[in-house]
This record gives C-alpha cells, sequence and structure tokens, in this order.
C-alpha cells in the first residue's frame, strides 16, 4: 500500500478508534449511573417488601393471639409463635437498606419500639390467658391498650411506606433519564464510527488490486521458506538418525550385530532404494554379503575386491544403468530395470573394511543428479565412516578380548578365563542340579624334553597336547593351560566315573603321539590326571581345584601316567 494512502488509512482508523473510545467513555459512565440508579430502585423495592413482611407477620402474631383468646387452644399459639420469630429478621435487614438514609433510619427505630411494646403486649395477654383464664384476659384486652399500640404502629409503617414510594419515584424517573442518555450516546458514537468506517472502506478498495498481488508474492515466499523449512527438518532428522545410529554401533558386541544396526538405520536414511552391506572377510580376499534391504538381493554371496570400482579407487563410485562404461563388475547390468546405484568403501585408520552399496530405481526422466545430490554423496559417506570405524573399533575389541583370555603358546583358554568359566559353570550345576567334573593334567617329566631338547621342543610338545585335548572334548567341553605343563578340563554334566573314563582315553591318545623335534623323535609321552567332581567332592572352584590337584599328586606319587580319582 502506498505512503500516502497508508497515512489516510491509519488516520481514519485513529479517529474511529477515538469515537469509539469516547462513545465506550460515556457509555460506561452511563452504565454506572444506571447500575447505581438500579440499585437505589432495588433497595426501595425491597424496603417496601420488608414493611408489608414486617406488617403481615405483626398482624399473623395478633390474629394467633386472640385465637387462643378465645378459644384457649394451643394450636392458635403456632402461627403466633412463628410470627413472633419472624418479626426480628425483617428489621435487621431494614436497617441494611435504609443505612444511607437517616431520617427513614430514626423512623424504623420508632417503629421497631413500637412493634417491641406491641409485642410485650401480646406476650402479657398470652401468659394471663394461661394462668387465670379467659375472664382475666378478656378485661385487659377491653382496655383498648393493644389498639393504640397498633394504630401507632400503622402510622410509623404509613411513613415509612410513603417515604420509601417516593424514593421509588424518583429512582424510576432518574433511570428512565439515564437510560435515555445512554441510548443516544451510543447512537451518535456508532454512526459516526460507521460513517468513517465507509470512508476508510473506500479508500482501501482502490488498494486491493495491489495488495493482491503482493499477497501471492508473499505466498510463493512462504511455499519456497515452507520448502527451505522441509528439507531443514529433513536434515534435522537424518542427522538425529546419524546420532541414534552412531549410538547402536558403539553398543554392538559383534560386527554382525553392526552390520545389522547399520542396515536398518540405511533403510531409514535412504527411504527411496534399498541396498547391500558387505564386510571385508578375515583373509582380506573377498568380501561377504551380511545385510540386505529395500529388495535388493544379491546374486552372490560373496564379492572380489577387484570387482567394485569404488573399493578399487578408495571412494564413492556411481553408477547409472543407462551409462555402463564404468559400471562396477559385481552388478547386473542387464536388467531389464533400470537403477541408479552408488557404492561406498568402508575404511577405517587406513584400512579396508567393507562396502556400502545403494540401488534406486531409475524412471526415464531423471537424472542421477536428483537422486544422489552432492548432500546425499556426503550423507552416504559419513554413514560408510562411521560403521567402518564402529566394525574396526569392534574387531579391535575382539582381538584385545581374546589376547586377554587365551594362552598365546598354544591358543587354550588362560587360567584367567578358568575362574570365570568355571563359576559360571558351578552356578548353572546348582541351578540344574546336575554334576560336574574338573579334570587336571600334567606331563611327566617335562622338565626332560626342556633339558634334552631344549624350550622350542618342550613348547612343540604343549602345542600337540592342546590340540590333541581339543579335539577330544565335546562343544560343550572347555579346556585350559592352567599354567607351565598343567591343562586344566571343565566337562559339564559329567559325573567323576564318566570324567575317569574320558581321562583313561585321552592317556591312551597321548600313548599314541609320535612327535619330532628337527627330524629327531621326542621319544614316548605320558600324562597324568587327577579328577574330582561336584557335588562329592566339593561345592567351590577353589575346593574342587584342590581336590582334582591332590588327586594328581596322588598320580604322580603312584608312578605318573595314570588317572585318580579324588
Amino acid at each position: 500500500m502506498r505512503p500516502g494512502v497508508s497515512r489516510g488509512v491509519a488516520l481514519g482508523f485513529l479517529v474511529v478508534l477515538a469515537i469509539l473510545i469516547g462513545g465506550a467513555v460515556i457509555t460506561l459512565r452511563s452504565s454506572s449511573l444506571l447500575l447505581r440508579t438500579s440499585e437505589s430502585v432495588t433497595h426501595a423495592l425491597v424496603s417496601l417488601d420488608l414493611l408489608k413482611s414486617l406488617q403481615a407477620n405483626l398482624l399473623d402474631a395478633e390474629t394467633g393471639q386472640r385465637g387462643y383468646l378465645l378459644t384457649g387452644e394451643e394450636r392458635y399459639l403456632e402461627p403466633y409463635h412463628r410470627a413472633l420469630r419472624e418479626l426480628e429478621a425483617p428489621f435487621h435487614h431494614l436497617r441494611q437498606e435504609m443505612a444511607s438514609d437517616p431520617e427513614q433510619l430514626e423512623r424504623l427505630g420508632r417503629l421497631e419500639q413500637r412493634v417491641r411494646e406491641k409485642i410485650r403486649e401480646l406476650e402479657a395477654t398470652v401468659a394471663l390467658r394461661k394462668e387465670r383464664g379467659f375472664e382475666a384476659a378478656v378485661q385487659v384486652v377491653s382496655t383498648d391498650r393493644g389498639k393504640q399500640l397498633m394504630d401507632k404502629i400503622r402510622a410509623e409503617l404509613a411513613e415509612l411506606v410513603r417515604h420509601e414510594e417516593a424514593l421509588l419515584t424518583g429512582h424510576a424517573e432518574r433511570l428512565e433519564r439515564d437510560a435515555y442518555l445512554t441510548l443516544a450516546s451510543f447512537s451518535v458514537a456508532s454512526l459516526l464510527a460507521v460513517v468513517l468506517l465507509v470512508l476508510t472502506y473506500l479508500l482501501v478498495a482502490r488498494e486491493l488490486k495491489v495488495r493482491r498481488e503482493s499477497e501471492e508474492a508473499l505466498q510463493r515466499l512462504n511455499q519456497k521458506m515452507a520448502q527451505n523449512i522441509g528439507e531443514l527438518r529433513a536434515r534435522t532428522e537424518e542427522m538425529l538418525s546419524l546420532s541414534e545410529m552412531g549410538s547402536y554401533l558403539q553398543a554392538c558386541l559383534s560386527a554382525q550385530d553392526a552390520a545389522a544396526a547399520a542396515a536398518r538405520f540405511a533403510q531409514k536414511l535412504f527411504p527411496a532404494g534399498g541396498g547391500v552391506l558387505y564386510l571385508l572377510h578375515p583373509s582380506r580376499n573377498y568380501l561377504e554379503a551380511v545385510a540386505h534391504w529395500g529388495g535388493v538381493e544379491c546374486p552372490e554371496p560373496t564379492l572380489p575386491p577387484e570387482a567394485c570400482w569404488g573399493l578399487r579407487r578408495g571412494q564413492l563410485h556411481f553408477t547409472d544403468s543407462a551409462e555402463p562404461a564404468l559400471a562396477c563388475p559385481h552388478l547386473e547390468m542387464g536388467s531389464e530395470d533400470p537403477f541408479f546405484s552408488i557404492c561406498a568403501p568402508m575404511i577405517a585408520h587406513g584400512d579396508l573394511l567393507g562396502l556400502l552399496h545403494l540401488r534406486y530405481h531409475r524412471s526415464e526422466a531423471q537424472k542421477g543428479e536428483e537422486v544422489f545430490s552432492s548432500y546425499q554423496r556426503m550423507l552416504v559417506n559419513t554413514v560408510a565412516e562411521q560403521v567402518g570405524l564402529a566394525i574396526a573399533n569392534l574387531r579391535l575389541r575382539e582381538s584385545l578380548q581374546q589376547q586377554s583370555i587365551r594362552d598365546p603358546l598354544t591358543g587354550l583358554y588362560n587360567r584367567r578365563f578358568l575362574e570365570e568359566v568355571l563359576e559360571r559353570e558351578l552356578a548353572q550345576a546348582r541351578r540344574r542340579r546336575v554334576p560336574l567334573a574338573l579334570v587336571i593334567a600334567d606331563v611327566d617329566r617335562f622338565k626332560n624334553f626342556n633339558d634334552s631338547f631344549g624350550h622350542e621342543a618342550g613348547d612343540r610338545v604343549l602345542q600337540s597336547l592342546a590340540r590333541l585335548l581339543q579335539s577330544s572334548l565335546r562343544g560343550s567341553d572347555v579346556v585350559c593351560r592352567y599354567g607351565g605343563e598343567e591343562f586344566v578340563l571343565v566337562l559339564p554334566e559329567a559325573t567323576a566315573s564318566g570324567a575317569q573314563a574320558r581321562a583313561e582315553a585321552l592317556r591312551s591318545a597321548v600313548h599314541a603321539l609320535q612327535l619330532h623335534y628337527r627330524e629327531q623323535p621326542l621319544g614316548p609321552i605320558t600324562v597324568s590326571f587327577g579328577v574330582a567332581a561336584f557335588p562329592e567332592h566339593g561345592d567351590s572352584s577353589k575346593a574342587l581345584l584342590a581336590a582334582a590337584d591332590v588327586a594328581l599328586y596322588e598320580a604322580k606319587r603312584s608312578g605318573r601316567d595314570r588317572v585318580v580319582v579324588a
């Protein structure tokens, strides 16, 4: 709107507002006067009603007294007493209503005095009738004193009523005058406001076309802003999903868990397409497909590193099925369903860990830049980096964990792992009420091997025995290197006799070993075994180890190469 028109419209509205405010002030003042006058009218009407109620109660009391005097029946005293009880309340309310009129209060005081005299006269007459009978009461009534009192009361009541009626008439006239003034002031203010509003409307009407054009431009701007806000909200949701994915990846315990979490969040971050997640095999010769989503199938579960341009170059590689010149060899370019794809290598600390492959359906008019914009490519790269770093950390954690629980020479579990697993297996045996056996094996005269052939030959003996023990046990059994040339076998759900039989079988298998070191035979190898079982030989790991150790000592003392049960 042009500045001159804007000032005119603003001035018009200000004048209308001033008129409305002035009219509102006048109307408010008139309404206040009307309210006060209405209250005065109400007070006058209430006072008249109270005076009538007072007169009626007094008449009821007098009527009840006369009925009792004439008949002597108590039933006439009920309206008499009720009227006397109700006489006090009108006086209390009348004093409140007439508080602003001293003359009326004075008249009311005189009336109250007369009424109390009348009440005493009525009560005395009733009491005389009860005590002395009808004749005595009639003599008192015949003195005409009660009639005189009642005439005075009527006169006071009439004076009060006349004064209240006069007040009521004055208030009614003032109420009518105030109502007329209020209506007139409101009508004038409203008429002026309507005239000015019409003039303002005519002024604004000329600017409607310009305003519409401005609104259309603003609407286009709002649409653009809404689009930007939508994109910003989508970016925020993607950042939140990335943060949540990072939290899940940190909580994963294995590379398979990390792959499953990554697949779930990739489907959320890239909902329009599907994909496959590959992890590099420990041999580093090929990649394995560990997860896929969005309807994308991998015809070959394995993928050689040279079959992907992204893996060769170590960076994102984009493929359009309509332009197969630099398509990755692992893609099915002969498919009738056109697609876009992107391959993102997962690299952490300079080490290749896997591949994130995404694929989108391609329409005829669609371009690759519309699907994989610079932001989308950055998002794909970020996901690949996060997943790769998480898998690298998991593999490092697994490596450190294995180093902490494995004996480096034999590859068996070490003493630290034995303490943990034995406590766990004992707890399960107690809960399930099943037996558990413990066997300690010790190589006989092992020091002779080291002295005669050297420590490397001794290590060869320990490694061969470790392979023999591992190959002879069940999947639920655990074999550990306890220290030096001692091994411990934990046999869940095995009795002492069953463990003894298996130890005998192992002892015989050891006899059959033919070991050579540098083309020189190491000679016969024998092993002594000590067997203990839960619960007969102890109910704690410490007690079982001690019992099996005592049995092993007895096997050594008895000539070695034997099995002894505790």
